[in-house]
């Protein structure tokens, strides 16, 4: 293995290939790195201890193995050019302030296996614009998201139990997706605790399954959201009532019979935006959506439902 600061501050290296049999990386193995820009390692590391690539102000692409189950404290913190991660799907968890200041991190692919992500993981990430949550989550950290301040939309997958103390505060996201069907507890608007920011609570359209909306309107925290509406996650029933036409074509999804100028959007079940327009001055909209055999939510003015292209 490679010990503890066995590479701290060697501000001339640029690259690092780890070898296929690497089991280990000590704690700040490449601290400060300052110059480091691209790492390539072995699927038998299974852990990036704390501090191991932290403050590495250069490092623009990084390899990770598929044996690492964790992401340790500030492992990749400070990493201020680092622009894209893919996290394998061997990760279950994501340590507090992993990620912290990445503010050139647009995109992030998460493990569809991670049941964790730590206090402040991705916190002041300014360039987080889009986040797909995986339906395997379970606990999402205090102030994990906070100060994200390019996200639009979150969508909260069924199995989370705890979403901590600021997560998302500092964000005025527009939309919110939640498949919970029994809300846990959160801290409410009026703490400066806020789960959410106070622009999301007071704006964000706040999205939950039919026949909740009594549930978060009980509950704590959830409650403080101005604006609640459901969605079926069948999409059945919801079909049968809407107020507009649908059709689906080659390429997308045709709506008829509403309004000039209602917004129409399709989004994946994450709740990321996959396109939108708005109707004609003949109440038709069409929005592209190449994907087939997938569900997605169709939202139509305040409307969303779920359906299958």
């Amino acid at each position: 293995g490679i010990g503890e600061e066995a590479f701290r501050s060697c501000s001339r290296l640029a690259s690092v290939t780890l070898p296929a049999d690497l089991v280990s990386l000590g704690e700040r193995a490449f601290y400060h790195c300052s110059s480091l820009a691209s790492v390539v390692m072995g699927d038998r590391v299974t852990r990036i201890e704390s501090s191991t690539f932290e403050g590495c102000s250069a490092l623009t692409s990084v390899s990770l193995g598929h044996g690492v189950t964790t992401i340790g404290e500030r492992a990749f913190s400070v990493c201020s050019r680092l622009a894209s991660v893919v996290l394998p799907n061997s990760v279950t968890t994501i340590g507090s302030q992993a990620f912290l200041w990445c503010s050139r991190l647009a995109s992030v692919t998460l493990s569809d296996n991670l049941t964790s992500i730590g206090e402040g993981a991705f916190s002041d990430c300014y360039a987080l614009a889009s986040l797909k949550l995986p339906k395997s989550l379970v606990t999402i950290g205090e102030g994990a998201f906070s100060a994200c301040s390019a996200l639009t939309s979150i969508s909260i997958p069924a199995h989370v139990a705890t979403i901590g103390k600021n997560a998302f505060d500092g964000v005025d996201l527009a939309e919110v997706f939640s498949w919970v069907e029994e809300p846990s507890v959160i801290v409410g608007k009026d703490d400066r605790k806020r789960c959410f920011s106070v622009g999301t609570f007071d704006n964000a359209l706040l999205h939950v399954p039919a026949g909740t909306i009594d549930k978060y309107r009980a509950a704590e925290g959830w409650r403080d959201f101005v604006h609640v509406e459901e969605f079926d996650p069948a999409g059945v029933s919801a079909l049968r009532a809407m107020p507009f036409r649908l059709q689906r074509t080659a390429d997308g999804f045709a709506v008829s019979g509403v309004k000039a100028g209602t917004p129409v959007a399709v989004y994946d079940l994450s709740g990321h935006l996959v396109a939108q327009t708005v109707a004609s001055a003949g109440g038709i909209a069409h929005v592209a959506c190449s994907a087939s055999g997938q569900m997605f939510l169709l939202k139509v003015g305040r409307l969303a439902v779920k359906v299958e292209k």
